[in-house]
């Protein structure tokens, strides 16, 4: 399975990339807005793609041919409850047992 996730320079978008990516017969892609990403190498991350730009969407969905999109853009900062990470990758992967 294809998946899409937008927004992956974000903590809970960065998050839910790395835990998607580690099922071994998913293909994840990750979207960024800004043109180069100042973090680990996420893998197969499309960087500069604006999404309010229809353009852009086109030719991201063209190449990352997703069967499933998961946005995640946007602000998380004021959820003081979110600083740590651990929790949403946590609640995530309880959702994958339950999915199985």
């Amino acid at each position: 399975m294809n998946v899409l996730v937008l927004g992956v320079s974000g903590m809970i978008g960065r998050t839910m990339f790395i835990v998607l990516s580690q099922e071994s017969d998913w293909q994840v892609s990750g979207s960024i807005l800004s043109k180069v990403y100042e973090g680990t190498a996420l893998g197969n991350v499309f960087a500069d793609i604006d999404l309010i730009n229809s353009y852009h969407l086109v030719k991201l969905f063209n190449k990352a041919k997703p069967d499933v999109v998961i946005n995640f853009t946007g602000l998380s900062k004021h959820f003081p409850d979110l600083c740590d990470a651990s929790i949403v990758i946590g609640y995530f992967q309880r959702i994958a047992c339950y999915s199985k």
